[in-house]
């Protein structure tokens, strides 16, 4: 039972990441619209969710040109960078040509950037020392060197046991800034300071059996599996739609046939994944009917029957 489980799992995951690729496209192009309308915070934001679904070398190109246009240059030079090396581990043309401008870019970009130098001196590095930048941890291996950093105001907070904390907060400026903090010798805490009670564990008295719970687990799956099959038949159908739009009919001058043609095998492959979706599903379901209200069977084998044009469930055993 449990290795079905997993299985089933394996195959919702692989619906999921077909939505997600999907739902990459549909942030990727509302990016490129927001940039045309003026709105490029919430363009870069866009970008940044189609490069989290779907990662892919344009798509990093576009978030380091939205990063650059919105003020962010330090952002924006390490994500030339980063798309620069990645261009550098593939070897088809258009690959090497992006990769060239994004090391252009990163170039041009490089002398206008400020940079924030967070500088601890060697009798100042007390035990257990910890500096952030906002909520990051500032790796102490670049203590004392000038690192790029975008503009704005940052929060500089060293901490260290049984010391006090210090904070500070510093401006940066947009380009060409070169600012500098100082860490000092953090203050020893006061011996008379209470410490904080240590939680105890919360222990949860089980109440579902096994079985039961598995009955559970498949049935949540079902229902994933259900709303994914359910969004990709929504993506076979917007794909449709829009081929027709390229293309309303065989004896009209097409608007664009060949992104029609690419549009209706989009959803035809999106339906086939719906179907085969909503096929274990029902399976799934049917699963977690049996196991539920059979309580504890002996000798159960659940046997999944699944191939590309259909997908069911067999049982066999003593009840």
């Amino acid at each position: 039972m449990r290795w079905f489980a997993v299985a089933l799992m394996l195959a919702i995951a692989s619906f999921a990441r077909a939505d997600e690729r999907a739902r990459a496209d549909r942030e990727f192009e509302r990016g490129k619209k927001l940039l045309v309308e003026g709105k490029t915070a919430e363009a870069c934001e866009a970008f940044d969710e189609s490069q989290r679904l779907d990662p892919t070398l344009p798509t990093l190109l576009n978030q380091a040109d939205c990063r650059e246009r919105n003020g962010q240059l330090a952002t924006a030079w390490r994500q030339f960078r980063e798309a620069a090396r990645q261009a550098r581990t593939l070897d088809d043309a258009a690959s090497v040509k992006l990769g060239a401008a994004a090391s252009g870019r990163a170039a041009k970009l490089e002398p206008r950037l400020s940079t924030l130098r967070i500088a601890v001196a060697p009798d100042h590095r007390v035990e257990g020392l910890e500096v952030r930048l906002e909520s990051d941890i500032v790796d102490p291996r670049t203590w004392n060197d000038a690192q790029p950093i975008d503009g704005g105001r940052y929060q500089v907070r060293a901490t260290a046991p049984g010391r006090q904390p210090w904070t500070t907060t510093i401006d940066v400026a947009i380009s060409e800034d070169a600012e500098r903090v100082e860490i000092p010798v953090l203050a020893a805490v006061p011996a008379q300071q209470p410490r904080q009670p240590t939680p105890q564990p919360v222990h949860v008295a089980r109440t579902w059996s096994v079985r039961r719970e598995i009955a559970l687990g498949v049935g949540a799956a079902a229902v994933v599996d259900l709303g994914v099959s359910f969004a990709l038949g929504s993506s076979a159908s917007s794909f449709t739609d829009e081929a027709v739009r390229l293309c309303p009919a065989p004896d009209v001058a097409c608007r664009d046939a060949d992104g029609a043609n690419r549009n209706l095998a989009r959803a035809r492959t999106r339906a086939h994944e719906a179907n085969i979706g909503f096929a274990i599903a029902s399976g799934a379901a049917i699963t977690a009917t049996v196991l539920w209200l059979l309580g504890k069977p002996d000798d159960l084998v659940v046997e999944p029957a699944i191939s590309r044009e259909a997908a069911g469930i067999s049982f066999a055993g003593r009840f």
